[in-house]
């Protein structure tokens, strides 16, 4: 079965705690993600995300050039080990209700997990099983 390690994106964009909310959107839009992991201290300590802008920020018309990060982003941080099964990923994310999970080793940040990243996987591998079917059919005609 596929672990969290196979799906995950390696390539996580963070900001600081204290960095302000326009320069995390600024972050975002640069990199083309919908969140970053917000740095505390040099560890993940929570994570924010274009919803939390906008439910956060926007709607209660805070100013994003001096709100800091720290006070609107999600935290704690759900974490995950890059050894996990996507099952078990799927349970944290019923659970917890989220749709970005941090991938974690010990104190080291590996990657984060969306549940899109999880749609894709699934759909892949149901287009592959499709296609071993249609071989399978082919074979016993």
């Amino acid at each position: 079965m596929a672990e969290v390690k196979d799906v995950m994106i390696k390539d996580v964009v963070t900001v600081d705690a204290v960095d302000t909310v326009l320069h995390a959107a600024e972050v975002m839009a640069d990199n083309d993600v919908g969140s970053v992991v917000v740095e505390l201290n040099g560890e993940a300590a929570g994570i924010l995300t274009e919803s939390d802008i906008i439910s956060k920020v926007v709607v209660r018309k805070k100013d994003p050039k001096i709100t800091q990060v720290k006070s609107v982003m999600s935290s704690p941080l759900v974490t995950i080990h890059p050894l996990s099964t996507l099952e078990e990923a799927v349970e944290v994310f019923n659970e917890t209700g989220f749709k970005r999970l941090a991938v974690t080793s010990g104190d080291s940040l590996e990657g984060i997990l969306s549940i899109e990243d999880l749609i894709t996987e699934e759909t892949r591998f149901i287009k592959v099983l499709e296609r071993y079917i249609e071989l399978l059919k082919a074979r016993s005609c």
